[in-house]
This record gives structure tokens, C-alpha cells and sequence, in this order.
């Protein structure tokens, strides 16, 4: 019994981290390089997130997504993505500080030095750090998590504690 919570645990853990990654990645890169508008809209939203209560949080997209036909809600793939809207205001506030600091002059140095080999040249040097706080930060918050897994009946180990 302990081996499955256990077992659960870790998958919420990954699957959360890598989702909330992506999604702080993404959103990060796409608000450094979107017009002033679209920028203070992805931070407001990602204030707004961090500032609600999670039960609040919770109650919105059950309410929303709990009695539907095509998705059942009350999984392991429900609790991964509710952890995920969570939690992804996290990496994104951290890759936001950090692509804030990066020289633009070594940005614009070579106009054709775009796409992933920016990301990989330029980028990535001064991302991997504020990524891999960000995952342990979301990878401790997830185990400490108890609302979302208990009210949608995902035993993990925090919950059976």
C-alpha cells in the first residue's frame, strides 16, 4: 500500500515538474520577446495565480471539468495538471528575472542566430541555474501538497500521512 502512494508520489513529481517547466519556459521566452501588452498580461496572470488560494484554484477547474463526458478529472492526469496550472507562475518568474539580466547587445550581435541555436548559444548558459531551482522548488512543493491529490482521490504519500 505504502509502495503505490510512494509510486504516485513520484510520477505527480515528474510529470508536474516537467509540465510546469515547459509551461514557465514557453512563457517566459514568449514574454521576453512579445510587445509590452502581451508581457504585462502572461505577469499579471501569473501574479493572479500565485495570489489566489489554491482551494479557490481547485473549486474553479472542478467545478469547470469535474462532471465532464471526455475528461475524467478525478485521475493521476487531473492532479498532474491542476498541480501544474499551480505551480508554473514558478520557473516563469525565475526565467523572467533571469532573461531580464541577459546583455541584449549579446542578443542582437548576430541577426542570424535564431531559434533553438539562440536558445542553445545565448540562452541556455544563463538559463540552466534559475531551471533547476525552479524544478526543485515545484518538485517540493508537489510532495507537500495535500488538497489536490485528496479531493481528487490520488493516493501519493503526503495524503496517506
Amino acid at each position: 500500500m505504502l509502495t503505490d502512494s510512494i509510486q504516485n508520489s513520484m510520477v505527480l513529481i515528474i510529470w508536474v515538474c516537467i509540465l510546469t517547466t515547459l509551461i514557465g519556459l514557453l512563457t517566459g521566452l514568449g514574454s521576453l520577446f512579445a510587445n509590452k501588452g502581451f508581457q504585462k498580461t502572461i505577469v499579471l496572470s501569473a501574479i493572479l495565480q500565485l495570489v489566489l488560494p489554491p482551494f479557490f484554484v481547485i473549486s474553479w477547474w472542478m467545478q469547470r471539468l469535474g462532471g465532464s463526458d471526455g475528461w475524467n478529472l478525478y485521475s493521476m492526469s487531473g492532479a498532474i495538471w491542476l498541480c501544474s496550472l499551480l505551480y508554473w507562475p514558478i520557473p516563469f518568474f525565475l526565467i523572467r528575472g533571469c532573461l531580464q539580466q541577459v546583455d541584449r547587445c549579446l542578443l542582437e550581435s548576430e541577426p542570424l542566430l535564431r531559434g533553438m541555436a539562440l536558445v542553445r548559444h545565448a540562452l541556455w548558459p544563463s538559463l540552466w541555474q534559475p531551471l533547476c531551482v525552479g524544478i526543485g522548488l515545484v518538485a517540493l512543493l508537489t510532495l507537500n501538497q495535500l488538497s489536490i491529490p485528496s479531493l481528487l482521490q490520488v493516493r501519493t504519500w503526503s495524503s496517506d500521512l
